[in-house]
């Protein structure tokens, strides 16, 4: 289960000035690459900034009808020409049932949405009618489940009783204060309260001492504004802060470690030996699309041109430099009369040395790769694995 934090901010960010330092997007995610959790003001631009197409979204879950995670403007917006599906509160199918496929939801719901099943939790939280659900989600995937409770304070007797004894791998976690003793506490949740809940559900089971939390709905007002001091408290919980643009994989945390094989080997029978390790490790290597440039990625400048060429030298700006922002590199060409032709070949000239930056990369991780060959750990295996075939026991 892949999901991509698209939004991680409470409603006092100024959205106004989105994509600048410390203004944190309305508190969305992406599942699955297709399934977005919420929709708020800043979806739309979220969206374009980390480079999804619109048309890969083919269903929006809605957690709460807030204007802060439901702009039925920009939901729209993202429909376009189709109907896609929407799950929510039977008030919020109402208002978008005009341009999508709507699926009214009350407490203990289930449904599935492509390879992921959702269980459709009661949150602590309150919109403008209270007769108005508000949830959280339940959200399982192969042999992993994640906890996604945003706008929620402590968890409901109800929302406890639906989850029972299921065990869950990951937690996301409404964080819309750093410290205890807010008014806010009535709806919204810190740390301290966290840790409470934390600690009761080690002890029944459901979640294991590791399991990984995300700290989300972060408000501007009620956390300290030094990213230093935002980690410290996180790291106090024992969580981690939910970073835009940032994706978390359930699948791969469960496998990536030391992975245990006891076997006696049928082909050295006499050998004494009957633990076996193996490291799973997880390599993405970078790559690059020379086929197109995001505009706002390239710094293009002209200048005078030097050298032969008759009348034309020093007359016009037509050599072109072209700087690729996101990593410094840049390309120049002035051999041309035309400034059009110096950039189409400036341009073509950057690619190329892009490519080569990204293959000179590639080597080096290829050789930590090798390298890793002689780092396996002996003992605290995440997974043991019995006999031929296997028979597989979780940690």
């Amino acid at each position: 289960m892949e999901l991509l934090f698209l939004g991680t901010g409470a409603a006092d960010h100024d959205w106004s000035r989105y994509g600048e330092q410390g203004v944190l997007g309305s508190a969305a995610a992406l599942l699955e690459k297709h399934i977005l959790i919420d929709c708020g003001p800043t979806v739309g631009k979220a969206v374009e900034r980390f480079g999804i197409s619109p048309e890969q979204i083919t269903a929006v879950v809605n957690t709460h009808n807030h204007s802060d995670h439901l702009n039925f403007d920009v939901l729209q917006a993202l429909s376009g020409n189709r109907k896609i599906d929407f799950y929510g509160s039977v008030q919020a199918c109402e208002k978008a049932a005009s341009f999508c496929t709507v699926h009214p939801l009350t407490m203990g719901d289930e449904f599935e949405i492509g390879s992921c099943r959702f269980l459709t939790l009661p949150s602590n939280h309150a919109v403008a009618d209270l007769k108005e659900e508000t949830f959280n989600y339940l959200i399982s995937h192969e042999e992993k489940t994640l906890l996604y409770a945003l706008d929620t304070s402590w968890m409901t007797i109800r929302a406890r009783r639906l989850i029972g004894n299921r065990h869950i791998d990951t937690i996301i976690w409404d964080a819309t204060m750093s410290e205890p003793d807010d008014w806010r506490i009535f709806e919204h949740s810190d740390p301290v309260m966290f840790n409470s809940i934390r600690r009761v559900l080690e002890k029944t089971g459901n979640i294991a001492p590791d399991v990984q939390v995300y700290f989300s709905h972060r408000a501007r007002t009620l956390w300290p504004e030094d990213p230093v001091q935002q980690e410290a408290i996180a790291r106090k919980a024992n969580a981690l802060l939910a970073i835009e643009g940032e994706k978390i994989n359930l699948f791969r945390k469960s496998w990536e470690g030391t992975v245990k094989w006891i076997w006696q080997s049928t082909i050295r029978p006499h050998h004494l030996r009957k633990n076996w390790f193996v490291k799973v490790s997880f390599f993405e290597f970078e790559t690059i699309d020379n086929s197109s440039f995001k505009s706002s990625d390239l710094k293009i400048e002209t200048c005078r041109a030097s050298g032969n060429g008759g009348q034309h030298v020093n007359t016009t700006d037509s050599a072109v430099r072209v700087i690729h922002l996101p990593t410094g590199t840049e390309a120049s060409a002035s051999e041309e009369r035309s400034q059009i032709r110096n950039k189409a070949l400036a341009i073509l000239r950057l690619q190329e040395k892009l490519h080569l930056v990204v293959e000179q990369r590639q080597a080096a991780e290829k050789e930590s790769l090798w390298l890793d060959h002689y780092r396996l750990e002996r003992g605290d295996a995440i997974r043991t694995f019995k006999g031929l075939p296997p028979e597989c026991f979780s940690k």
